[in-house]
């Protein structure tokens, strides 16, 4: 009887196995799939962007007891995700500072960036922050000439905080991927 309980124990054993990396591969699915929608986060302000990315990878850490993402890429990934989120914030501000944009010019790009997107969809995420803060500029009585410039450097601002933030997601993105995937 022995042998015959022996012989049993493998097949469950392997078939024990087989479910686990069943298990690991559909949350490795799953996280890769909400990183895909973070990545198009990082360029649509409507969807959650690299916070997305670290999110996903932290749950599949988490719920996988860190057997391929350890603590250290989570902390590394971590002070990417936190970089990244200041780069966006500071380019923004210096964008539109830079090209003599008043606070009322930044607060009218931030309006235009939504009503933009909301209104236009992706071509509204370039005209929105541009007219938002030209509009906001030109009502509280600054010449049009530096209203336009205004706008502009909020729109450069936006997109080089965009791009900052892309790069950072693919570099978390990639690394989760080598990692996982060796």
């Amino acid at each position: 009887m022995r042998s015959s309980a022996r012989s049993s124990d493998v097949p469950c054993s392997a078939a024990g196995e087989r479910a686990r990396e069943t298990r690991v591969d559909g949350l490795l699915a799953i996280a890769l799939l909400a990183m895909a929608i973070g990545l198009v986060g990082t360029v649509v302000p409507a969807l959650p962007g690299i916070l997305l990315v670290f999110g996903a990878a932290l749950l599949y850490a988490l719920i996988t007891g860190f057997a391929a993402v350890g603590p250290g890429h989570l902390a590394v990934y971590g002070a990417l995700t936190l970089l990244a989120v200041a780069l966006d914030f500071a380019a923004n501000l210096l964008g539109a500072r830079a090209f003599g944009a008043s606070r009322w010019g930044i607060i009218g790009a931030a309006v235009g960036l939504v009503v933009g997107l909301l209104v236009g969809g992706p071509v509204g995420l370039l005209v929105g922050p541009l007219a938002g803060a030209v509009v906001l500029e030109a009502v509280s009585g600054r010449p049009l000439r530096q209203a336009v410039r205004a706008g502009v450097g909020a729109l450069v601002g936006f997109l080089i905080g965009t791009a900052a933030e892309l790069a950072l997601a693919l570099a978390i993105v990639l690394s989760f991927l080598r990692t996982t995937l060796g």
